[in-house]
């Protein structure tokens, strides 16, 4: 007969007590192997844990202070135009210097800490002990950049206008490991002049039908050919003759037309002028706007005339004229003179309506955009007529004073513009390296327009008398 589970228990009850009383020398052996080998990982686990939460912290910063100069950087690009060429003018920009007490051109306008308020100082601006654990927390952190035209400038490929800039950021770890952190980036940078489409677009099969309407009207079933021939002109002075004389009376009526609408407007301004308003605004960045564009159809017109100019001036054999309309001849040459000044009288009717939008009145009525807009054409106004001898460099720099004093502890890009643009007004032979377009244009009516206008009484005079 089997025993109960009361009697098992009963039976073994001395075994189980045996075994309650204590452990084995084994057991304990075996129980303090075990818990070592836990500590031994516990601190293995939590010192890498500790070192790789203060990297990773360090490396989050790093990527936080890249990130800020990489918007400044994108700033300073859109406003100065490339970075590479402010990189030349300002050093400092791609200097590696630590980010504390303002030593870093990319952390001194931070923080507005003193009154006048909305003004910041460079030396006020940055991180400083005051600012707590971040100054000891950003102690060795350096930040600066570096950048790289993409393609040769002698290619014709996009690359040459776009360069490749890194951000760095270098600190150092407590164990003394230095680290960096790389922020990569494509930014626009222009290279030589932008090329300009020509304002006429009259091919030559076009262009010889109103050339053969306008100088041989009562030959109205011929060919520009057939006209010449029968006439017996010169194909080559008929040819740029009629091309002076359908461009500069296109660009005649052109500019009456725009001149007509701008008398409209004016109108129109005068009576929202009281109460001013974004729709004014708008009105008058359209007239400024078209007054620019009135200037540059001139100035493209007149360029693309000076070749038809100096094919005249080469013909030796006043004859050549005598079957050319007399009239034609002498009133395109006249026209293509009398434009010159137009140039410059454009130019600075722009200047002024943009100049306008500048009135106390309408500074809340201006997006932070439009500000930008109005202040950068009146500096590329400044800049063209000073270039071209249509305005004295003293007032150009005057403007640039001013704005220098407004932008300063306000706006560091702007500043910066101010202060680049006032070492170019002190030596205006900079303006070919610092503006291409610029310094093509000032070439363009300097040794194309200019001397082709002069040219015009000597044309005049080779039409012979009596025919």
């Amino acid at each position: 007969m089997g025993l109960g589970y009361g009697e098992y228990l009963a039976n073994h009850r001395d075994v189980f007590s045996a075994k309650k009383s204590g452990f084995t020398l084994v057991e304990i052996l075996f129980a303090v192997i075990i818990f070592s080998a836990l500590l031994f990982g516990i601190s293995i686990l939590t010192s890498g844990s500790g070192h790789f939460m203060k990297l990773s912290a360090n490396s989050f910063q790093a990527f936080h202070l890249g990130s800020k100069v990489l918007e400044d950087v994108v700033e300073e690009g859109r406003i100065n135009g490339d970075i590479l060429s402010q990189l030349n003018q300002f050093p400092e920009l791609s200097a590696l210097d630590p980010v504390l007490e303002s030593q870093s051109v990319y952390f001194r306008y931070l923080k507005d800490r003193k009154p006048a308020w909305g003004v910041i100082l460079p030396d006020e601006g940055g991180i400083f002990p005051c600012d707590g654990d971040l100054f000891p927390t950003l102690k060795s952190f350096r930040a600066g950049i570096s950048a790289s035209r993409n393609g040769a400038t002698d290619q014709s490929e996009f690359e040459k206008h776009l360069c490749t800039v890194e951000v760095l950021v270098e600190w150092e770890e407590k164990d003394g490991m230095k680290r960096q952190f790389v922020l990569p980036f494509f930014a626009p940078c222009p290279w030589g002049p932008a090329a300009t489409e020509s304002a006429l677009i009259l091919t030559d099969e076009v262009l010889k039908v109103k050339i053969r309407e306008t100088l041989f009207p009562d030959l109205s079933n011929r060919s520009f050919d057939q006209a010449v021939a029968e006439t017996g002109a010169d194909p080559v002075i008929a040819f740029h003759v009629g091309k002076l004389a359908v461009y500069t009376n296109a660009l005649t009526a052109s500019m009456t037309n725009m001149t007509n609408d701008l008398k409209v407007m004016d109108k129109r301004r005068s009576l929202m002028v009281g109460v001013p308003s974004p729709d004014l605004v708008n009105l008058q960045i359209k007239m400024a706007r078209m007054m620019e564009g009135g200037a540059s159809l001139v100035f493209y017109m007149l360029a693309e005339l000076t070749a038809s100019i100096r094919e005249l001036e080469k013909s030796a054999d006043s004859r050549s004229f005598s079957k050319i309309p007399e009239g034609v001849y002498k009133s395109c040459l006249g026209a293509f003179q009398s434009k010159v000044k137009d140039i410059s009288q454009w130019l600075k009717a722009s200047k002024d309506a943009y100049e306008w939008l500048l009135q106390p009145g309408f500074k809340l009525l201006l997006t932070g955009r439009e500000k930008e807009l109005v202040r950068f054409k009146i500096l590329e106004a400044y800049r063209v007529l000073t270039a071209l001898n249509f305005l004295p460099k003293s007032k150009y720099r005057d403007f640039i004073k001013s704005e220098t004093t407004i932008w300063e502890g306000k706006n560091p890009f702007l500043h910066r513009l101010y202060l680049n643009e006032i070492k170019i007004c002190d030596d205006i032979s900079r303006l070919r390296t610092c503006f291409p377009n610029l310094s093509a244009t000032v070439s363009a009516y300097e040794k194309q327009i200019k001397i082709c206008a002069d040219m015009v009484p000597k044309l005049i005079a080779k039409y012979p008398s009596g025919f």
